[in-house]
């Protein structure tokens, strides 16, 4: 959808979205493995993390400023939309995943699973 913006507020003027790939850092940790995926003009509230089939999918939405030709203290803004996906390994704890957003930059800590532990009773005979 193209956005426009008067005094600060977004409003809706057609349907289309500007696609995106948003650049991430990935690395591991000893606590697991930290995402940081960059949306610009994005925040919490537009953000989607969901898990499918093993799959960590991250979309969020923006509504960017573009040049204008319009009247001064008017200006125009194209929505984008941000999708990036992770296949999850067998390690990760899908059940334990925190996300948080701020200034456009979305965190991920994916933890490791605890190895399962338990005592095993030995009879006899």
């Amino acid at each position: 959808m193209n956005c426009e913006m008067k005094n600060g507020c977004a409003t809706v003027a057609e349907p289309t979205v500007a696609k995106a790939t948003p650049a991430c850092d990935v690395w591991e940790g000893e606590d697991g493995v930290h995402v940081v995926a960059e949306m610009p003009g994005v925040d919490a509230a537009a953000v989607e993390i969901t898990i499918e089939r093993d799959v960590l999918s991250i979309r969020g939405k923006a509504c960017l400023p573009r040049a204008s030709s319009r009247a001064e203290g008017e200006m125009d803004a194209v929505a984008t939309g941000y999708v990036r996906a992770f296949h999850l390994t067998d390690t990760a704890d899908a059940g334990a995943i925190q996300a948080s957003c701020k200034d456009g930059l979305v965190r991920l800590l994916v933890p490791r699973k605890q190895p399962a532990q338990r005592k095993i009773a030995v009879s006899t005979g």
